[in-house]
């Protein structure tokens, strides 16, 4: 049966992909012999369709789909345009490249919101900005739009959307508060709207969602009776993938009981087998991961290795990063736990790449999505300035035209009472004029606040860059810090210094993208990062700040950028203090006014950057020190104050090197 199964599988999968190209070259054919505008944008986006279709056509579907799009803003037609950008947009999504398709959907919407008689792409643009913010875990973004559609829906009596928007409200809010009952609510009327339409297969999909809620909060006995309900609906319309997963949803609940692990891996076993005639292989290396979790919690550990070793080896096949790092950090612990500690290390080390890996793929997504969002503000600003233009021309032919009116009657006239009226055509052509001076000057002064806030955007867009280049390294050197506790077996100062950094990060974070802070709460972070640094320490760290002369009003008033400070104390502390040998290591950070500019001086007494120059040949900069010079030049560059930075090298009275002292200038 099995057997049946898997060639019927391939013999579709074959058919479809025959049947996909066929058509696809059908589309190109009417493409490319088509003279109408509307027409090419239509079968561009179908073509972008199809063609993803194709595995190794993926790279043509972008293509046409961002032809449709480059099409579309020609025509000058914002609801084909619309239709582009979700049609670009679902192909990101389809790629699981969430922050790129967000911007995409949300610039749809945005187009068409006004626009009447549209309610239906209305909901459909709305509803794919909740599902793609989903995906990317920016739930607050998904509930903004799934209301928007839901109202729609609600207004329009459209059940297939009131599902669509009630399920998706559903899973954000139970992942924004677990215990949600509004998120209950919200896919019981998801169910209703399913049940209504009397689709079966939009039924059971709510109810999946019903029952991994119930799971989540511990009610398993609620969940089982949901998922026996679910069965009995996909083995009525034989949904072999609908039947996969309900039985994976009782593994999870029997596991996530704890109670009857052999149930667990019965139902895991039974959705493994569907999904391996399914050709599933993502879904299968994800099954052997839950058996050998399973195993393990039953203390099967050879059992658990062969599962967890069975799952890398698939997913190595599928290039699947999020399992392979799974599936080698659950074989670190297992060998760990059996002193094999040299393969523990390997498969460490293999999790570790995989997640570096992970991580900066989704750091390219959401860059790559910032660039969308500057792009769109880009071609807005531009726009904007070239219908400023257009009322400019407007207004000159008519002063014109008005003018040459007026002429033509002053002649008519002239011959009669020439005398009379010389003054009063003087007047009229110089007030004329001084209208027309004052539209040019109304003109152009508008064109140049566009011109302002289009460059005010770009700086904006690139200190937020660099922030983004500037966490990522911060974090990295405190985790490496705690790296470096846990080999020195300094286990109690690790754990104390993973606390004081989780309440250190939370400080950090609720500056968001601000860019600037007051200098009174820079300095509160500066003294947290020099708790943290001393916290692991080897020997005592004589720390001053001194800011006697400046009253708090004045530091609340003063605006710096947010973590300015940090990478001249972290040089100060780990290539001035830590390589000295004395045992009076002084740090201070003094503030004082010179010729009305405010100093503040951080300044250390140790080897100086002359020993770093004779060890290396080179004298250091850190990555840390080199993106908050970009940051301090772009905040000099949209901000009054001006920050310069000036770096001593003190000496002794025998000119040896005695620390260095680093001056930053506001003025």
């Amino acid at each position: 049966m099995r057997a049946f199964i898997t060639l019927t599988s391939l013999w579709f999968l074959c058919g479809h992909l025959l049947l996909a190209t066929s058509v696809a070259d059908s589309l190109f054919f009417i493409f490319e012999t088509s003279k109408d505008s509307s027409e090419r944008i239509e079968l561009a986006m179908q073509l972008s369709r199809e063609y993803n279709r194709i595995p190794e056509k993926q790279q043509q579907a972008f293509d046409y789909a961002h032809q449709a799009v480059e099409l579309s803003e020609k025509l000058n037609n914002p609801l084909l345009l619309a239709q582009g950008l979700d049609n670009l947009g679902l192909l990101y999504r389809y790629n699981q490249q969430y922050a790129q398709s967000i911007p995409l959907h949300r610039r749809a919407y945005n187009l068409i919101v006004d626009l009447p008689d549209i309610p239906h792409q209305k909901m459909r643009f709305a509803n794919n900005v909740g599902v793609a913010a989903r995906y990317d875990q920016d739930h607050a973004l998904a509930v903004e739009y799934y209301l928007k559609a839901l109202s729609i829906a609600q207004s329009e009596n459209d059940l297939r959307n009131i599902a669509i928007s009630s399920n998706g409200l559903g899973n954000s809010l139970s992942y924004l508060d677990p215990g949600s009952q509004e998120a209950m609510n919200h896919f019981r009327r998801a169910l209703k709207a399913e049940r209504e339409r009397g689709n079966q297969r939009g039924t059971a999909m709510n109810l999946l969602s019903i029952a991994s809620y119930h799971t989540r909060l511990g009610n398993y006995d609620q969940a089982l009776n949901i998922l026996n309900e679910l069965l009995a609906i996909n083995q009525q319309i034989n949904d072999t993938h609908g039947l996969a997963i309900t039985y994976e949803y009782f593994g999870h609940n029997y596991l996530e009981e704890g109670l009857q692990p052999g149930q667990a891996v019965r139902y895991y076993q039974q959705s493994l087998e569907l999904f391996k005639a399914l050709n599933n292989r993502q879904k299968m290396a994800d099954l052997e991961l839950n058996l050998g979790q399973t195993a393990e919690f039953r203390q099967q550990l050879p059992v658990a290795r062969k599962h967890y070793q069975q799952a890398l080896t698939i997913a190595e096949e599928g290039d699947h990063k999020a399992l392979i790092a799974s599936a080698s950090e659950h074989l670190s612990n297992l060998n760990e736990s059996a002193g094999n500690y040299r393969l523990a290390l390997l498969y460490h080390k293999k999790a570790e790449a995989y997640n570096d890996s992970l991580d900066l793929v989704h750091q390219q997504s959401v860059i790559q999505g910032l660039q969308m969002q500057y792009d769109f503000g880009q071609k807005e600003n531009e726009i904007r300035l070239l219908k400023a233009n257009q009322e400019t021309k407007e207004a000159e032919l008519f002063a014109q035209q008005e003018r040459f009116k007026r002429e033509r009657v002053l002649y008519s006239a002239a011959f009669l009472i020439l005398l009379s009226i010389t003054s009063l055509i003087i007047l009229s052509l110089r007030n004329l004029n001084l209208k027309k001076n004052m539209r040019l000057r109304e003109a152009e002064q508008k064109r140049e606040r566009l011109e302002q806030e289009y460059q005010r955007n770009l700086w904006q867009a690139e200190i937020l860059a660099s922030r983004m280049q500037m966490n990522p390294h911060f974090l990295f050197n405190c985790l490496n810090s705690v790296k470096f506790l846990i080999q020195q077996q300094h286990n109690r100062e690790a754990i104390k210094y993973l606390t004081t950094l989780s309440k250190f990060m939370r400080e950090l974070l609720q500056t968001g993208k601000m860019q600037s802070i007051p200098l009174m709460q820079e300095l509160d972070l500066a003294q947290k990062y020099i708790h943290l640094e001393a916290i692991r320490f080897d020997q005592q760290l004589d720390f001053q700040l001194n800011i006697q002369e400046m009253d708090a009003a004045m530091l609340e008033g003063i605006a710096v950028p947010p973590m300015v400070l940090q990478p001249f104390i972290e040089n100060a502390i780990w290539h001035g203090l830590v390589p000295s040998r004395s045992n009076n290591k002084k740090l201070n950070i003094q503030l004082k006014l010179i010729d009305k500019k405010l100093v503040i001086s951080i300044e250390d007494n140790g080897v100086g950057r002359q020993h770093k120059k004779n060890l290396t040949g080179t004298t250091h900069k850190s990555m840390g020190i080199e993106i908050t010079e970009d940051r301090i030049a772009l905040f000099n560059k949209i901000n009054q104050a001006h920050l310069q930075m000036q770096t001593e090298d003190l000496l002794d009275n025998r000119q040896e090197p005695a620390g260095t002292r680093v001056n930053l200038l506001i003025s």
